[in-house]
């Protein structure tokens, strides 16, 4: 718990120079004398801290694991962009006029080609997850969700807003979502805040199980139990938004073709705060 106290009281953006990734020493100092050597678990595993708790009335010595989020220097990332997190479309027109569309709007502002395709009166649909294992992953929360994901996906590419809860709606004629697309999709959420990863298949279990730590930008520390399903669930669906990743970097937002049939992929990259 030294560790958090020494990223609360640490300096923050605001009044610092710092804007991304930056090194604290008080930390790394702090970190030598506890004989480790990294205050964040490696990008394959979700809990950062483990901690034994002891159940006052069972005399139960429980080991959980919370994932650290700071939003320090940039808000915190729940979903993670990837090869893994590509999303695959069909475009409702013959190859030529999306390739003529795309020369004209251009590739290097996705949310602006979409945006082209919608004035030129040229359907998006939306075909799931491209990556299997991220596809088989979201199998876990019915047939369905990869679809309305990536459907809420292009509405956030065709500028209709970021927040998942403020998209959702759209993807249902602007009728309010029903409790199953809700409990869905934050499940969905928490699985992978808490144990998730698109790029591997996933056996249903949480490895944080105590839940989120996150470190805000005044230092101030926000505890989010997993103890408290319900609350966890709501506190993901209204603080979560899409973010645009780097689209060189990523490959996606460019036309191709399948069977002479034009296709576009999209890349899902999620924060919260």
């Amino acid at each position: 718990m030294e560790i958090l106290e020494a990223l609360r009281t640490f300096p923050t953006p605001s009044n610092s120079r710092n804007k991304g990734a930056f090194e604290i020493p008080d930390v790394e100092s702090l970190l030598l004398r506890l004989g480790l050597s990294a205050i964040k678990a490696s990008s394959r595993e979700k809990g950062d801290l483990r901690a034994h708790f002891a159940n006052a009335t069972t005399g139960e010595n429980t080991l959980l694991g919370f994932s650290i989020k700071s939003e320090v220097g940039a808000p915190a990332t729940l979903l993670n962009s990837s090869t893994h997190t590509l999303f695959r479309y069909s475009l409702l027109t013959d190859h030529e006029n999306a390739q003529d569309v795309a020369s004209r709007f251009g590739s290097s502002k996705v949310r602006l080609l979409f945006q082209g395709f919608e004035s030129e009166g040229i359907k998006v649909r939306s075909l799931g997850a491209k990556s299997p294992e991220f596809g088989s992953n979201l199998q876990f929360f019915g047939e369905d969700l990869q679809f309305l994901l990536g459907g809420m996906l292009l509405k956030y590419f065709q500028g209709k807003g970021k927040y998942l809860n403020t998209i959702l709606p759209q993807c249902d004629e602007g009728q309010p979502p029903g409790r199953q697309t809700l409990y869905k999709l934050g499940n969905f959420l928490k699985a992978i805040a808490l144990g998730m990863t698109p790029s591997k298949p996933w056996p249903g279990y949480l490895e944080a199980y105590g839940g989120y730590i996150v470190v805000k930008q005044d230092g101030s520390l926000l505890a989010l139990s997993s103890s408290n399903e319900d609350s966890f669930r709501d506190y993901l669906l209204s603080h979560s938004y899409f973010d645009t990743p780097s689209v060189t970097r990523h490959k996606f937002g460019s036309v191709y073709s399948i069977d002479g049939a034009p296709h576009i992929d999209l890349n899902m990259q999620i924060r919260f705060g």
